[in-house]
């Protein structure tokens, strides 16, 4: 089973406080059947702020190297949780 939203990182937003709560939650995904999660920072404002992506990539790196060190089979992919507006128009572009 995948969970395609997860706020796993620790520390780099409105989810995990730390690394010791993010281990928690990978724990409890596994416990409950998923073997991959898609970490999702937010990126744009929003609730939590706006992750830089390179410290969501460094975060995710560190986090991946623990999991295997504590022997926690949860894969994690790169996801994000982008926060639309109608101000988001003037930076993003819109097919319509």
């Amino acid at each position: 089973m995948i969970d395609l939203h997860c706020h796993l990182l620790p520390g780099v937003d409105d989810g995990a406080r730390d690394l010791d709560e993010a281990l928690e939650m990978a724990r409890a995904l596994v416990a409950l059947g998923f073997t991959q999660v898609a970490a999702s920072p937010h990126m744009g404002m929003g609730p939590g702020g706006d992750v830089d992506p390179e410290v969501a990539a460094t975060t995710m790196a560190m986090l991946k190297v623990t999991l295997q060190e504590r022997q926690i089979p949860l894969t994690v992919s790169t996801n994000a949780e982008h926060y639309l507006s109608p101000d988001s128009r003037a930076t993003v572009k819109v097919r319509t």
